[in-house]
C-alpha cells in the first residue's frame, strides 16, 4: 500500500507506549492503517486547522477489513473537526477494541459515530462528550435501511454535557439498551428530551416504513426494561415538562440510588406515584434550582406498607433554591421514610 504523500500527515506528534498525542496536524490517514492496527490509543489536542479524524477516501474496500487495536480515543479543542470519519469504515475497519471515547470542545462536530460502526462498538464502556456541536449522537448511513436497534452491550458511564444543539440520539426510528449501564450525566443539553418507552404511534410510522416522520425523538427510546443496572442518575439543565414515563416496565431504574436533579424546566413533582414502586434502592435524592416543583414525592395510592418497601432504603434528601415548593409529600408517610440526612435551603412554604 501506498505511504501517504501529505506531509502534514502526523508531522508534530509524540508517541508513548502504545499510543500517539497527537498536537498538530491536519490529516490522520487510514492509508496508514496497515502500521497503526497496533495502536491502542490516539489522543488528539489543540489541532485548529482539523477538519477530520480518520480520512477515509481512497482505501480500496476489496481489501480485507482491518481490525484495529484502538481501545481509548481522546479529541479535545478541535474547533474545526466536522466528522470522526470522512466516509463509513464500515468494511474497511473495525473498532471492535475500543473502550473509551472522550470528546471535549470540538464545536464543529455534528455527530460521533455513522449507524453501521456501532455495532463493532462491542467493548465500548465508556463514552463521554462535552461543549460541541453535536445534533445526535449516531448519524443516518447506507447501512441502515430500517428501524435501527442500537446495543451498548458493555457501556457503564455515559456522559453528555453542554450539548445545547443535541436533539435526539438518532434522527430515524430506533431504540437503545443499555444494560449494563451504572452512571448516567446529562447536562445542559436543554432541546432534547431524554426518556420515552416504545409507544404505538411509533410502532405504526416503523410498520408503514415512514421512518423519518419521528422528527423530534427522545435521547432514550427503550423498547423493554429501561436501565436495569442504572445506580447513578444526573439531569442537569432541561426544558422537559416531565421526566419519567408511566409506561416503563416495573423493574426500569431498579438499581438506582442516586438521583440528582437541577434545573429542570417545568416539572411539577420530583418522583410520582407510579416510580415509587420502580425507585425501591433509591439512598440519596438531590434536588435543586427547580423553580416549578411543588411536590417532591407523590404517596397517592400507596399504603404505609408499600411505602416502607418502595423508599425505606432513602437516606438522604438535599433541596435547595425550589421556590415553588409546596409538599414534600401530601399524604404523610410512614415512619419508615423519615431519612437521617436533611438539608432544606431557600425553598418554598413546605409542608410535611
Amino acid at each position: 500500500m501506498a505511504q501517504p504523500t501529505s506531509s502534514r500527515f502526523l508531522h508534530q506528534t509524540k508517541r508513548c507506549e502504545g499510543g500517539i498525542l497527537w498536537t498538530t496536524a491536519e490529516y490522520f490517514s487510514i492509508q496508514y492503517v496497515e502500521k497503526v492496527t497496533e495502536l491502542q490509543f490516539l489522543k488528539a489536542v489543540d489541532c485548529s486547522s482539523l477538519e477530520e479524524v480518520f480520512d477515509m477516501e481512497g482505501i480500496n474496500v476489496k481489501e480485507a477489513v482491518a481490525v484495529t487495536q484502538l481501545s481509548k480515543l481522546i479529541l479535545q479543542f478541535l474547533p474545526k473537526v466536522k466528522q470522526i470519519w470522512n466516509k463509513e469504515p464500515h468494511g474497511i475497519l473495525t473498532f471492535q477494541n475500543l473502550k473509551s471515547v472522550m470528546i471535549d470542545q470540538c464545536q464543529s462536530l455534528k455527530n460521533l459515530f455513522p449507524a453501521s460502526l456501532v455495532r463493532d462498538l462491542v467493548q465500548l464502556q465508556e463514552l463521554q462528550v462535552w461543549s460541541c456541536g453535536i445534533e445526535v449522537i449516531v448519524a443516518k448511513d447506507n447501512g441502515v435501511k430500517t428501524a435501527a436497534k442500537f446495543v451498548f452491550p458493555k457501556v457503564t458511564s455515559l456522559r453528555l454535557s453542554y450539548l445545547r444543539q443535541l436533539r435526539s440520539f438518532f434522527p430515524g426510528a430506533h431504540t437503545s439498551q443499555w444494560p449494563l449501564l451504572k452512571e448516567l450525566k446529562v447536562h445542559e443539553c436543554p432541546e432534547v428530551d431524554l426518556f420515552a418507552f416504545e409507544t404505538p404511534t411509533f410502532q405504526q410510522i416503523h410498520h408503514m416504513g415512514n421512518l423519518d416522520m419521528l422528527i423530534h425523538q427522545p435521547l432514550f427510546l427503550v423498547q423493554q426494561v429501561a436501565f436495569p443496572n442504572l445506580e447513578e442518575l444526573t439531569l442537569d439543565y432541561n426544558n422537559a415538562t416531565e421526566i419519567w414515563q408511566e409506561q416503563f416496565p416495573v423493574n426500569s431504574f431498579c438499581r438506582l440510588r442516586v438521583l440528582n436533579v437541577c434545573e429542570y424546566g417545568d416539572i411539577l413533582v420530583v418522583i410520582p406515584s407510579f416510580m415509587l414502586q420502580r425507585l425501591h434502592n433509591l439512598e440519596k435524592l438531590n434536588v435543586k434550582r427547580c423553580s416549578s416543583v411543588k411536590e417532591i414525592f407523590q404517596l397517592e395510592g400507596h399504603d404505609e406498607e408499600n411505602q416502607a418497601k418502595m423508599l425505606g432504603r432513602l437516606r438522604e434528601i438535599w433541596l435547595r433554591d425550589l421556590p415553588g415548593l409546596i409538599h414534600l409529600w401530601k399524604k404523610t408517610p410512614n415512619q419508615a421514610l423519615i431519612c437521617k440526612v436533611w438539608r432544606v435551603l431557600k425553598c418554598g412554604i413546605v409542608t410535611v
